[in-house]
């Protein structure tokens, strides 16, 4: 019972600590015993158990202290209300995303869903949903097709078409963007995470 609780408590912890690890007991149990989700029983329980404390977090949760999604940090900047995409016929909200991670960084241009800015959406009323949504776009436009003629064959464009060519250069340039940034490794990491 004694360590269930334990274990609870961490998985509470890096919820609300956004994967920061407790550095020591004492820090723990301080931020832990001002946790409204924590009853008193609780308290005197964790207070008592420092050796379970310390075992836990050595043999439960070697991989809890550092995920790559936490350790990404992304910054949204106002780029404008324009169409976007080649096929917009109305303006959208557009941002400047900063990306780093592991002392690497990049930016891209992001063009917002149509349906956020009619529901008034922002980074700012809604950060991890858009935390979300870059995270999942770093994922999925780290990969491009070998060339323009697969391209189009796998995405259903016109291979005649000029601005179809424009598209799959800025898809090119931003795969190329990313995986400067980050290797096979943490995309296929942070894959894992983000599809969990």
């Amino acid at each position: 019972m004694e360590t269930t609780n334990i274990i609870k408590a961490l998985n509470t912890w890096f919820i609300n600590s956004k994967g920061r690890f407790p550095t020591t007991f004492e820090t723990f149990f301080f931020h832990t015993s001002n946790n409204i989700d924590f009853n008193i029983n609780l308290y005197d329980i964790l207070k008592k158990s420092k050796k379970t404390y310390i075992y836990i977090t050595k043999r439960f949760t070697p991989n809890m202290q550092k995920t790559i999604s936490n350790e990404i940090k992304i910054k949204f900047v106002d780029d404008g209300f324009r169409p976007y995409f080649n096929e917009d016929e109305e303006p959208r909200q557009i941002y400047r995303v900063f990306v780093s991670y592991n002392g690497k960084k990049t930016s891209f241009t992001f063009g917002d869903s149509l349906a956020n800015g009619y529901d008034g959406k922002t980074p700012e009323s809604n950060p991890e949903e858009y935390r979300q949504t870059i995270l999942d776009c770093l994922v999925s436009d780290s990969y491009t097709p070998e060339n323009f003629n697969e391209f189009c064959s796998e995405y259903g464009y016109d291979e005649d078409s000029r601005k179809a060519f424009k598209t799959y250069q800025r898809i090119v340039k931003q795969a190329e963007k990313i995986n400067k940034v980050f290797s096979s490794e943490d995309l296929e990491a942070l894959y894992n995470e983000v599809n969990n």
